[in-house]
């Protein structure tokens, strides 16, 4: 995955990937396990992360991605404020991007990127039903915020890898409850955690509520 993590790749904000930082990302930034389920707070660049390597899968594993948000709603938000402005700053990017690129769909070198909710929404012209992802054939299914996803929609989208070799399923989100969306694979998973040391004791231990937290300051 060079053209990620050689320090050139730009942000959805136009600013330089950077993993002085983000020490917990390279890593997972080069896990290509097919089945992963990732548990995390917010705010840490894992969408980032999912974008970009669906795009290197898409262009260099020749992977057709279903790439699923909770909501249609979310998806336009999503692929507008996030996907398409990463296209946008990085060259190399844009240059595998030409056509078909559309909100529900991008068009990466031969293969396809889809993205949709699983949420139908209120109103009908709001509505991403779950019957168009059966027309749909895919190698990876990424599931951004499974937890607050419709967990019968994501199991109805497995059905989509039956031809693939790789049959991937990425599940990732903020944990909501024991044993619900990403948190239901991580505990069947090799359960890595992120270790940190203490600058005060040395002390290595990944955090974790509320073992890990002095309340009283």
């Amino acid at each position: 995955m060079v053209w990620v993590l050689d320090n050139s790749m730009k942000s959805e904000k136009g600013d330089l990937l950077e993993f002085k930082n983000h020490k917990y990302l390279v890593e997972p930034w080069e896990d290509m396990t097919p089945v992963q389920g990732i548990i995390k707070c917010s705010q840490i660049g894992w969408s980032t992360l999912a974008i970009l390597k669906s795009i290197w899968a898409a262009t260099y594993k020749g992977w057709n991605i279903i790439y699923t948000l909770p909501t249609g709603d979310g998806v336009i938000d999503f692929v507008g404020s996030k996907v398409n402005p990463i296209i946008s700053n990085n060259l190399v990017i844009g240059e595998l991007i030409k056509d078909k690129d559309t909100i529900q769909q991008k068009k990466v070198s031969e293969r396809f990127i889809f993205y949709r909710g699983t949420h139908s929404g209120k109103a009908s012209s709001d509505k991403m039903e779950s019957g168009r992802g059966i027309m749909l054939t895919s190698d990876l299914n990424i599931h951004d915020e499974s937890d607050r996803s419709d967990q019968l929609i994501i199991e109805q989208y497995e059905s989509r890898l039956a031809n693939s070799n790789y049959k991937g399923r990425w599940y990732f989100s903020n944990p909501t409850a024991p044993g619900v969306g990403a948190h239901k694979y991580w505990q069947i998973s090799n359960q890595k955690h992120w270790f940190i040391r203490c600058a005060y004791c040395n002390h290595w231990q990944f955090l974790k509520w509320p073992d890990s937290i002095d309340r009283e300051r």
